[in-house]
Order: C-alpha cells, then sequence, then structure tokens
C-alpha cells in the first residue's frame, strides 16, 4: 500500500485502532500518534485555558500534558475514551501548575505586605499600601494555625532563612520546610477563596 493510501486509512481509523497500532509499535507508530493527539489538541487547550485562564500556562500545560501522554501511552487501557484518559491529564497538570503559580503569588503578596510594613515603621513619607492585598494577606494569616503563621512570619517579616527557623522553632530542617509549604498552601487556598468571593 502506497504511503497516501496508508495515511488516508489512518484517517479513518478511529482512536481505538490508532492506539492499538501505536502500542504494538507499528513502523510508523510516532506518526500515528501525533496524528491521534492532532485529533483533540483543540479541544486540549480550551480545556487548559479553560481551567488555567492564560493562554501562556495554558499552553505549558497542554504541552506537557501530551509529554506525559507520550511516556504513558502503553498504559492506556479501553476503560475509558482516549479523550477522557487525555483531559484527565490535563486537569492534572492544570491544577499542579495553578497550584504552583498560586504559592508565587503569595510569596510576592506576603513580601510587599512585610516590605510595606517595614516602611511604615520607618515613617516613610508617602507610603500608600496596596490595601486590598495586605487586607487579603493579613486576613488570610489570621485564619490559618497558629504553627504556620509563625513560620510564614519568621521568613518573611524577619527574614529568617530555613536554616535559622529551624533552629528558632527547634524542629528539623526538613520540618521547617514542610511547615514553610503547607503554610503556603493554606495561605494560597484562603487567598482564592477570598477572590472568588468577590466575583461571584
Amino acid at each position: 500500500m502506497h504511503s497516501s493510501e496508508s495515511e488516508k486509512c489512518n484517517d479513518q481509523a478511529t482512536d481505538d485502532q490508532l492506539i492499538e497500532q501505536i502500542q504494538s509499535r507499528e513502523t510508523n507508530w510516532k506518526d500515528l500518534f501525533g496524528q491521534l493527539v492532532e485529533r483533540h489538541q483543540a479541544s486540549l487547550f480550551a480545556r487548559c485555558i479553560g481551567y488555567l485562564r492564560n493562554p501562556d500556562d495554558a499552553a505549558d500545560a497542554s504541552q506537557e500534558t501530551l509529554l506525559r501522554a507520550y511516556r504513558g501511552i502503553d498504559s492506556f487501557k479501553a476503560e475509558s475514551t482516549f479523550r477522557t484518559w487525555l483531559f484527565a491529564i490535563a486537569d492534572n497538570q492544570c491544577h499542579t501548575l495553578a497550584r504552583k503559580r498560586s504559592k508565587l503569588i503569595v510569596d510576592e503578596h506576603i513580601r510587599n505586605m512585610a516590605q510595606v510594613q517595614q516602611e511604615i515603621r520607618e515613617e516613610a513619607d508617602g507610603v500608600e499600601p496596596a490595601q486590598d492585598v495586605l487586607e487579603c494577606v493579613h486576613s488570610a494569616l489570621a485564619r490559618i494555625a497558629p504553627t504556620g503563621r509563625d513560620v510564614l512570619q519568621l521568613r518573611y517579616f524577619s527574614g529568617l532563612s530555613i536554616e535559622d527557623i529551624a533552629v528558632t522553632l527547634g524542629v528539623g530542617i526538613s520540618a521547617a520546610k514542610m511547615r514553610l509549604y503547607r503554610a503556603q498552601d493554606q495561605i494560597a487556598g484562603l487567598i482564592d477563596q477570598r477572590q472568588l468571593s468577590r466575583a461571584a
């Protein structure tokens, strides 16, 4: 069969038929995988941008999803459709990326709040703190557990290193890191809830 005829047959093949050929490592299986994902690429990107609301982040999540699908195609079983399986990977990647972005935003907010408060303590002229940000972070800080609040204050307001925080709290470095990461997660979640309630 000529290559053009073969491509035409593959175009007409179902997702399951393509996957079967890919998993059996047909000669052109990589091309078949490209053809398979091309069918779902637009809807995959739409899924990611609907979750992340940012084209660049959606592109990153889509690319990582396709990479993981490529690496894990042999584990696919026809218990669900390929689209469902692909979207499950995408949802996980979007969630992971969104949490990372939230941590970065929270980190910046807390650093800014600490800087503003330091300027106020130094009686700097013309300091106008971003009230929405400050109120949001202050409210979130007040709602988390004291252990989380303590580690955040030591890190951002006192400027201590992880090693110094561990000594101050009388815990190991790994425990200090865990407390900091957990507190950042809690703050991110509370800020997300506040922003969503305002948007509603």
